[in-house]
Order: structure tokens, then sequence, then C-alpha cells
């Protein structure tokens, strides 16, 4: 990728992400969730893949990890009806639907509190690439926490192997593992978000 590409990258994400912010404002009740199921499938879709971006392109992936976190604010119903809508849009496309997997495979690392060193066997899909200790994954890569305890975006996909991803089946079975995580939002006006 040359750095024309990547400048104008750079600045789609930022207009997503501002976009994004001005979707957020609205209040509650103004919108259904048909609506905002859609809204976050247009940001997933228009968001780059963190696949690829080098980890030294680190504004690139801490662009898409502010995207990642204003869309958890969105209620569990509507996130799973925009996974699903995301699913149905690229199933035709395998280049477009593994990017796309790609895509709901960090956000939901973003979307549930999965603790740092967590691990478990592979249910859903293969590896992307996600660190494996005596046969079970680290179930928070590609991210890992800073010293801060941000989420960092550091992880690199050379290939996917194993199972076909089922991201509508790890969704259903973080939600009954984990607890979404909490970030404070930065945007003004924001009431209680339901994220049930």
């Amino acid at each position: 990728m040359n750095n024309t590409t990547r400048i104008i990258l750079l600045v789609l994400l930022s207009l997503a992400c501002a976009d994004s912010q001005q979707v957020f404002a609205l209040k509650e009740g103004d919108v259904t969730d048909e609506m905002n199921a859609k809204i976050v499938s247009d940001e997933l879709r228009r968001c780059p893949s963190w696949i690829e971006f080098r980890t030294d392109e680190k504004e690139f992936r801490a662009g898409i990890t502010r995207l990642y976190i204003e869309l958890s604010f969105y209620s569990n119903t509507v996130i799973r009806n925009a996974i699903k809508d995301r699913l149905r849009k690229t199933a035709k496309d395998s280049a477009l639907n593994f990017r796309e997997n790609a895509k709901i495979f960090a956000f939901l690392r973003i979307l549930f509190d999965i603790p740092v060193g967590y691990v478990d066997g592979v249910k859903y899909s293969g590896s992307w690439g996600n660190p494996v200790q005596g046969g079970k994954i680290d179930l928070l890569w590609p991210f890992r926490k800073d010293a801060s305890g941000e989420l960092d975006l550091i992880g690199v996909v050379e290939r996917y192997y194993g199972p076909p991803y089922d991201p509508l089946a790890e969704f259903d079975e973080l939600v009954s593992i984990f607890q979404r995580r909490k970030f404070e939002s930065k945007m003004k006006n924001m009431g209680p978000i339901d994220t049930q």
C-alpha cells in the first residue's frame, strides 16, 4: 500500500469516526433497533479491515479501535442484527467475507470484557493468528492492554486456518460468558445506553 493510499484511508477512517459520532448524538427513542442495526452495519462496512495494516501503522489501527469503541455503545440486539446484515451482504464474495469476518472478530474483542490472558478452546473459528497455549487460544487477541490499561490493536494475520468462522455463534457465546466492556462516551448529551 503506497503513502497516498494510506493517507486516503486515514482520512476516510477519520470521517467514518466523525460521522458515527453524529449518529450517537441522537436521543433514545428517535430511531428503531432496525435503523440502528443498519447504522452499525454501514459503519462496519466503511471501516477498513485491521488485517490490511502493519503493526507500525498505529494511527490507522487506533482509528479502527476508536470506531469499534463508538459502535460498542449500541445494544446487543442492535449489534447482533448488524453482524447478521454484514454476513448476509458479503456471503457470496469470499475475499470480502474474510475481511468482514476479521472486522467482526476484532470488534467482538472490544465489545466484551475478555480478561487479559483468558484462554479457551476454539469453538467458532480456526485461528486468525491468535497466540496458542496448550491448544487454547488467547481470546483477547488481536488486542492487548497497554501499560495504561487501554486496548491496543497489535495482531497481524498472515493467514486464517481451521473451520469457517461463525461470528453470530461466537457473539452468542461471548454474551453468555462475558459482560460488556465499559467505556466512557466522548460525546455530550448521551444518556445511559442499554447494552442488554
